[in-house]
């Protein structure tokens, strides 16, 4: 579902949508308003970054392209106040099937798998390559799935969750999702723990912190990085999806993901067709609405075809949310961000 990174084959160039308005979301948030946000230059083509934040940049993110142009492209996209700026940073990549990006305000984290190896590289914002490490994938069946949902460096190590199917002797073939840890410098497998088997499917995973958040259809799970059940919480009630008619005919109707999270220290954050909830795990264990979009066209409008990527939390009074359109664009990249505002 959303926010894998996935591999897709269509490249099409993709162009955020602007809005020549803002417009008031809910009743119940009359102190609330909208802004569309707008990365000029920014090619969306391949695939994009999760939305990052810095007091230097603002909200930002990475993107990647490699048509229409003389090699391969990465660009970092970013906004601050009315200040819009969009920085090349590498032109040519060559072989380098990069199809999923982690950044920062310093440096950017690609990882690739090549046969059963998998590889993470990594570079400075002016394209000089810091490191370049590699591991073997455990029993990894070639022609099986291979899903990374987030990967991160933290001191000597990288972490990385991913799907992937492996055959043993004793278990056959299964697929199972691991959180795996490597040595940055060598490569050593480090650690894989399994996280769950074929019974649970996860729509996001996110690593924050010390610690794993793994949504499912009706839960988010917390793990450790070692791989331990740390807690798990039900989510609210609400539309998961919104039915949208893609063709003019309306012959074909497909369902857009309204169902994602954000962690931002004790909270988390989760999002469905009624708003955004908030839980904060250290004082209850239940979600609250943060945010009611029972007036938001972008939730309720069905002529509007995008469903939710993200969502990011600077704080109680500002917000951002990036919507995709994976029908007509097949890759989960942005094609709006709004920036929510409190006038309070």
């Amino acid at each position: 579902m959303m926010n894998k990174f996935v591999y897709r084959r269509l490249l099409i160039p993709v162009i955020v949508v602007l809005l020549l308005f803002t417009y008031n979301t809910a009743s119940a948030n009359a102190d609330i308003n909208a802004y569309p946000v707008n990365f000029k230059n920014a090619d969306f083509t391949r695939d994009a970054s999760k939305l990052m934040y810095s007091e230097k940049n603002g909200i930002y993110f990475y993107s990647f392209t490699d048509i229409r142009t003389k090699g391969k492209k990465f660009h970092k996209n970013s906004i601050n106040g009315s200040k819009i700026k969009s920085k090349k940073l590498f032109r040519k990549l060559g072989s380098l099937p990069v199809f999923y990006i982690s950044g920062s305000d310093n440096n950017i984290l690609l990882p690739y798998i090549k046969k059963d190896m998998q590889h993470f590289v990594c570079y400075n914002l002016k394209g000089k390559e810091l490191y370049h490490v590699k591991c073997r994938v455990p029993n990894l069946i070639k022609k099986g799935s291979y899903i990374i949902y987030d990967f991160v460096s933290k001191g000597n190590k990288i972490y990385y969750v991913a799907d992937y199917g492996t055959r043993t002797k004793k278990h056959g073939e299964s697929f199972y999702t691991h959180i795996i840890s490597i040595n940055k410098k060598t490569g050593r497998l480090l650690s894989d723990k399994i996280l769950s088997s074929n019974n649970v499917e996860y729509d996001k995973v996110l690593i924050v912190g010390k610690k794993i958040y793994g949504l499912t259809d009706n839960t988010v799970f917390v793990y450790s990085l070692s791989g331990k059940r740390l807690n798990e919480y039900i989510l609210p009630e609400g539309e998961k999806t919104k039915s949208c008619r893609v063709t003019s005919d309306g012959s074909i109707v497909k369902d857009f993901d309204f169902h994602s999270i954000f962690v931002k220290g004790k909270n988390i954050y989760y999002v469905n067709r009624n708003g955004i909830y908030r839980l904060n795990t250290s004082e209850n264990s239940e979600f609250q609405l943060f945010y009611d979009a029972k007036n938001d066209k972008y939730f309720s409008d069905c002529s509007l075809v995008y469903g939710i990527r993200e969502i990011y939390i600077v704080n109680d009074k500002e917000f951002y949310i990036s919507f995709n359109n994976t029908y007509d664009y097949e890759s989960d990249v942005p094609v709006v961000i709004l920036k929510y505002l409190s006038d309070k």
